[in-house]
């Protein structure tokens, strides 16, 4: 098995690999979309305003598919949006059916409501969010490239080039 991964992990990169940037993204990504539905639960004070603690995860994911757009290009970032949906809903259905499984008797009463109190809001949460997560982040991607299409291309040159930087 030993042999295998150095084998694999000597082998010429092909292709089809992605940079390690993007593999780094698409990682963080994931776990913020999952993530921003949990933090939903807990609404936090700004000022006079009241919001959704998900949104500190939401503003991550746009910083997030911005970076991907500049380093990467538009169709990757609007991909690695979509790609988004999938950590999402899978997320959503994991917690319905543990929702939906009974509690071990041995699982104390109060930490059961506690869990079922914070953890029930959480699919409704991530519905609404599953539709705002498409417009806003696609939105996202939209806008800073037509705005850096303005700007003309980056220092870097070329998204190799900024990735060798």
């Amino acid at each position: 098995m030993t042999t295998e991964v150095q084998a694999a992990a000597n082998a010429p990169q092909s292709a089809r690999s992605i940079p390690l940037s993007l593999f780094a993204f698409a990682i963080f990504y994931g776990g913020m979309v999952c993530i921003a539905g949990v933090l939903g639960n807990k609404q936090v004070a700004l000022g006079p305003l009241a919001v959704e603690a998900g949104i500190f995860a939401f503003l991550l994911l746009v910083v997030t598919s911005s970076s991907v757009a500049e380093l990467h290009g538009r169709e990757t970032a609007n991909r690695l949006v979509l790609i988004g949906f999938i950590p999402l809903l899978v997320s959503l259905a994991l917690s319905i059916i543990v929702l939906a499984v009974p509690a071990s008797p041995d699982m104390a009463p109060d930490r059961l409501d506690a869990f079922n109190t914070i953890m029930g809001g959480t699919p409704r949460i991530w519905l609404g969010g599953i539709l705002a997560y498409g417009i806003s982040t696609f939105l996202n991607v939209t806008i800073f490239s037509r705005l850096k299409a303005r700007e003309g291309p980056s220092s870097c040159g070329s998204a190799r080039d900024c990735e060798r930087a």
